[in-house]
């Protein structure tokens, strides 16, 4: 693989999946305040700087950041939606206590130039790519020594979990913790900045673009780290490990929080005060076991006062309103979004169900969507899935290949094609349906309170479905043509459907759809059915699916 300037960079990120936090470190460091060896290992000296997990003389920043990337929603030039890589913009860069120590004593600081340095050779390498088109943010903060850090070595972090506050950045809201109910709140640790060789300090705080927060007690966890009670323990359970993280796209006011591997949600509770209180753990193993009683974290949200305040957007916390200054429940940061709907399939329809329909063919192109309207129907490309009304039987066609092979007895996992694993699963209703056709790469569509419609031709932020739209996807018996209807009007209206967060459960409801829809549980079996014109009411269940039309939506 390349990146952006043609360099060989490795075949897959080898920092871990979680978006959250990326840390790089590397060993070896003559000078930890250098840039250019901590950019890019073809970049002037440093040429035994190490890697640590690779144990590579080669991986650089720059590589890390090429190949560890923010997965957010996209259109392609189809406008169908897709996921897209972004390369993140905000780093922090910890060394060691010693090399900070000697730094913040000369009149001009190389922490500073590091930071400025750095920003620059990120804009100029991924300035066409950057999250949100945000300018890259650097700060260098010092690591104690009881981490085992020597001073040639260099720990940089980077993810949703970073944010650094920049001179433009508008705080909304302060952040501060105590752990026990009568205790004294302390806020989080400023940043502190150098400009022009003057110090300039920020809050630790949430910040009008922040899209997560992610907050622990030592840099392993987390970027931002508790501050320390009077007695010089660090305001966190006693084991001191986890996280707290919040996904601030989530509009209800639940904060998703985590700790060695479990995940749960905190929900506020009325301050006496003007903030919101957050308890954590909420029923959770988030505190000690051999505590002597269950630990508790208390986490407070406030508007910002002061001098910040003049230019902060105005927001009506206590009720934590705050959230609708930020990006509403549109970035995928894998495992963090409470609930989706997945577009997980197609049902492929019995010809003989549709009144004087011939046959239909579906049309997949290589990278496992459904081919676009304009692709040519004689692409032999594509693969190629068909049924007729005198067999109703399943037959695909592999790209460059002329002959169509029945699907055996269902479930029929299809040969290898380029790479994607497709399978045929049984249909939960076969007098109408052959078949379910799973896609090697499912869709995913983040779910809030607000909702939206489903249907054919609906338009943004709704769920419009015209992925089967292919002109030449249908072939009609003699006399019964419907010369404009594809695959994708096959039992699905333009408004057919509206679908609802209502906490964890999906709210489901007919609209102005002419045929039937359903529910289908986790074994895809028949939970529901939807006729036109009633407008009943049911909750999904996360893992039950909803089978509309020709397709297929899982609920997770």
């Amino acid at each position: 693989m390349l990146g952006i300037f043609g360099k060989s960079a490795p075949a897959a990120p080898w920092l871990g999946s979680d978006e959250r936090l990326f840390t790089l470190k590397l060993t070896k460091v003559e000078n930890p305040l250098d840039p250019s060896p901590l950019w890019d290992s073809r970049y002037g000296g440093g040429k035994q700087i190490t890697e640590t997990v690779r144990n590579s003389t080669v991986l650089r920043l720059r590589d890390a950041l090429d190949m560890h990337r923010a997965t957010v929603l996209g259109r392609d030039s189809r406008g169908w939606q897709t996921e897209e890589k972004k390369v993140f913009t905000d780093v922090l860069i910890r060394i060691p206590r010693a090399v900070w120590n000697r730094d913040i004593q000369q009149p001009w600081q190389k922490s500073e130039m590091l930071c400025d340095n750095l920003s620059r050779l990120h804009y100029e390498d991924f300035g066409d790519h950057l999250l949100n088109n945000r300018k890259p943010s650097y700060a260098v903060m010092p690591i104690d020594t009881d981490m085992d850090m020597e001073e040639d070595q260099v720990m940089i972090q980077f993810g949703w979990g970073v944010f650094i506050p920049g001179e433009e950045d508008r705080p909304v809201g302060k952040i501060s913790v105590k752990l026990r109910e009568k205790s004294q709140w302390q806020f989080l640790p400023d940043w502190i900045f150098r400009k022009n060789g003057k110090g300039i300090t920020r809050s630790s705080a949430l910040y009008e673009h922040q899209q997560f927060l992610l907050i622990g007690a030592d840099p392993e966890s987390a970027a931002l780290q508790v501050p320390e009670s009077e007695g010089g323990r660090k305001i966190w359970f006693s084991h001191g490990q986890g996280n707290i993280w919040f996904n601030l796209g989530d509009k209800k006011g639940k904060y998703g929080f985590g700790c060695d591997g479990y995940v749960g949600q905190g929900r506020p509770r009325p301050d006496s005060g003007d903030g919101r209180v957050i308890v954590f753990p909420d029923d959770s193993p988030l505190s000690s076991e051999n505590a002597q009683a269950p630990e508790l974290l208390y986490l407070k949200i406030e508007a910002v006062t002061g001098e910040e305040a003049e230019n902060a957007p105005d927001i009506p916390i206590p009720d934590a309103d705050f959230l609708r200054t930020f990006q509403k429940g549109r970035t995928i940061i894998p495992g963090m979004i409470r609930h989706q709907l997945v577009l997980q399939g197609i049902a492929l329809p019995r010809p003989d169900y549709v009144p004087g329909l011939e046959s239909w063919t579906l049309r997949m192109d290589e990278k496992g969507y459904p081919a676009h309207p304009q692709e040519s129907a004689k692409n032999s490309d594509l693969l190629l899935l068909f049924s007729d009304f005198r067999e109703n039987r399943i037959y695909f066609r592999r790209p460059g290949e002329k002959d169509f092979i029945p699907a055996k007895e269902l479930p029929f996992p299809l040969p290898d094609i380029r790479g994607l694993g497709y399978q045929i699963i049984p249909s939960p209703l076969p007098e109408q349906y052959l078949g379910i056709l799973l896609l090697p790469e499912p869709r995913f569509i983040p779910m809030d309170e607000e909702g939206f419609l489903i249907g054919r031709s609906v338009v943004e932020p709704n769920l419009r479905l015209d992925y089967l739209l292919h002109p030449q996807s249908l072939k009609w018996q003699p006399g019964r043509e419907q010369p404009d209807a594809t695959l994708g009007h096959i039992g699905i209206s333009g408004e057919h459907a509206r679908v609802a967060l209502r906490e964890d459960q999906l709210l489901v409801q007919m609209d102005k759809g002419s045929t039937d829809f359903y529910i289908l549980d986790r074994e895809r079996n028949v939970k529901h059915t939807f006729r036109p014109f009633q407008k009943t009411e049911i909750f999904a269940e996360p893992d039950d699916c909803l089978l509309l039309g020709p397709y297929l939506l899982r609920f997770v």
